[in-house]
């Protein structure tokens, strides 16, 4: 958050040692200050976060009903809820990669509002004609999908994978990477019920002699 590089509102994604990720953006710079309920606006901004984790529930089960109803009718969903609202992106991948050697990045896909890593985990966790859900990386949103091809097929996949570059997978898992390692420390920390003191203060000697 506070590198000097950041541009405003670039988005990011981070993780904590609980293994939670986090997508952020910067938008401006304060002075450091305590934030209190009664500050200008926190009030309304922590009652509408609440109101949000409240109705997530609701969502799921109103969503699970339109998953069903594209599943019982044995149609496109695009058909069966054609008096929804309807996005249709174009074919998108989980990662884009310019090339074999560069940093790949999570695609954004056209008319999904911050999807994430939670919307692409869902996606790509259906079959080709399957109907699931799908909520954006910060649970604003819950999106029923229905994934109409899968392009290469797994057979391809699996067929030109031995040829394939190390650094295509070894770029594209850096951040299961990363996950890996705060479990680790996770558990290395539980076991040798291992906790963060403040460090001693720095003595200065030359002082302390004179």
């Amino acid at each position: 958050v506070f590198q000097n590089h950041i541009t405003p509102y670039d988005s990011f994604v981070t993780h904590d040692i609980d293994e939670n990720a986090y997508i952020f953006e910067v938008t401006a710079e304060f002075p450091e200050h305590a934030v209190a309920l009664a500050d200008e606006g926190v009030q309304e901004t922590v009652t509408t976060a609440w109101k949000q984790i409240q109705s997530r529930e609701l969502a799921e089960q109103e969503a699970a009903k339109l998953v069903k109803q594209v599943q019982d009718a044995k149609q496109p969903l695009r058909t069966v809820l054609a008096d929804r609202e309807l996005i249709l992106p174009a074919p998108f991948a989980w990662m884009t990669q310019t090339n074999q050697y560069s940093q790949p990045y999570l695609t954004q896909v056209e008319g999904i509002d911050r999807g994430g890593e939670t919307f692409m985990k869902s996606v790509f966790s259906l079959k080709a004609g399957e109907t699931g859900t799908a909520w954006n990386q910060a649970k604003t949103v819950l999106y029923v999908v229905n994934v109409e091809e899968l392009s290469p097929g797994d057979d391809l996949l699996w067929a030109i994978f031995p040829n394939s570059s190390i650094y295509t997978y070894w770029q594209n898992g850096m951040s299961d990477l990363s996950s890996k390692y705060l479990m680790w420390f996770n558990a290395f920390r539980k076991d040798c019920n291992f906790t963060w003191v403040d460090k001693p203060k720095e003595v200065n000697l030359r002082n302390e002699r004179e």
